[in-house]
């Protein structure tokens, strides 16, 4: 099973144009903020909080730094699992479907190789966000807020790769992946809420939004990454601005007044993880006994 997860990740990364497409989201989150959504924010901010711009804008980089976590989790875990069509597309399984290998183990080298590529390029991310945070916020983000984010990302990449290998199974053509990834990575940044604050939002889509799993990915990052900032920031704001900004920004979500802790936001994303990966299971057992 080892020499198929190898495989499957060098797929991924020798692969330039899948492996530059699921980037592509972080540039466009990038390039819209430095050419003017950051100073946007760091202004409505800095007129909320009643604080100096300095303290605004190291909010607003850690907000960024939360966004950029999620959207590339997502983005390059489901391009590592495109190598799971590939195979199916140009009969590669057959050669893993006569042997007497399990289905599962089969699956598992699938899932193996994107989440660990999905790692690679989330913890990536996390180091240049590190510096984003340090450069445009001059705030440096504490060892104990990075030890925090690592349990989220691997949670977070295991539910994406979960996901996406269970959609994957029902998928023939390249293609079709192709437009599947093109779709996600313009939605992404909608569904987390990166283009715009979830408070932006209408009603009806931020209900929507609530139900994707990864919004709450995105509130556990910003959970972890924005009260020492936030803290300071709204230190002489009048009360209530803070909590009332943070659900503006999604840095929590609420349903009614019931407001999802951290820690639940990662059980969601768990129990997503687990009932995919199930189904995944289910599905390749399904898919050798026709064979």
């Amino acid at each position: 099973m080892l020499w198929q997860i190898k495989r499957n990740i060098l797929g991924y990364f020798r692969n330039k144009a899948s492996f530059w497409c699921s980037l592509i989201s972080m540039f466009v989150i990038v390039g819209l903020y430095s050419l003017f959504l950051m100073d946007v924010m760091v202004l409505s901010i800095e007129q909320m909080s009643q604080a100096a711009a300095d303290g605004a804008r190291a909010y607003a980089a850690a907000w960024l730094v939360s966004s950029l976590i999620v959207v590339n989790a997502m983005n390059s875990t489901l391009a590592a699992a495109t190598v799971m069509v590939e195979d199916e597309e140009f009969k590669k399984t057959r050669d893993f479907v006569i042997s007497p290998a399990p289905a599962y183990k089969r699956m598992l080298a699938y899932i193996a190789a994107a989440v660990i590529s999905g790692l690679i390029i989330s913890f990536a991310t996390l180091i240049l966000g590190y510096l984003i945070v340090l450069i445009i916020g001059k705030t440096a983000l504490g060892a104990l807020v990075v030890l925090q984010l690592i349990p989220g990302i691997i949670i977070t990449v295991l539910a994406v790769a979960a996901v996406t290998v269970c959609g994957f199974t029902f998928v023939k053509k390249v293609a079709a992946v192709s437009v599947i990834s093109m779709l996600v990575g313009i939605l992404a940044g909608f569904l987390i809420g990166a283009y715009m604050p979830i408070g932006q939002m209408a009603k009806p889509v931020q209900v929507v939004m609530k139900c994707v799993p990864f919004t709450y990915a995105a509130a556990f990052f910003r959970s972890v990454m924005l009260p020492g900032i936030s803290a300071e920031l709204f230190g002489g704001a009048p009360p209530g601005t803070e909590d009332a900004v943070g659900e503006f920004m999604g840095n929590f979500v609420m349903w009614g007044n019931y407001r999802v802790p951290p820690w639940l936001c990662l059980v969601i994303l768990t129990a997503a993880a687990v009932i995919f990966f199930g189904l995944t299971v289910l599905r390749f057992k399904l898919q050798k006994r026709r064979s």
